[in-house]
């Protein structure tokens, strides 16, 4: 799949990620699209996919979600 983020002004990064602590986050320079893989379920299920913005004069450590419909079914 592909994700789609809008960033807020002066970022220059973000960290990507299946869980909301950020473990295990992936590290990207902003940019309009971005290759991710969900984890696997069984069935239709909403996933979420948590990124922070990072870098420039207005970081934050705010935590920004999204959920996802992963639907596996044939």
């Amino acid at each position: 799949m592909t994700l789609l983020p809008v960033w807020p002004a002066f970022a220059k990064g973000m960290l990507i990620s299946n869980d909301g602590g950020l473990r295990k986050a992936r590290s990207f320079r902003v940019r309009p699209r971005v290759p991710w893989t969900l984890r696997a379920t069984r069935g239709r299920v909403a996933r979420t996919v948590y990124v922070r913005f990072v870098g420039g004069p207005r970081a934050t450590d705010r935590v920004h979600g999204d959920d996802i419909v992963l639907d596996r079914r044939p």
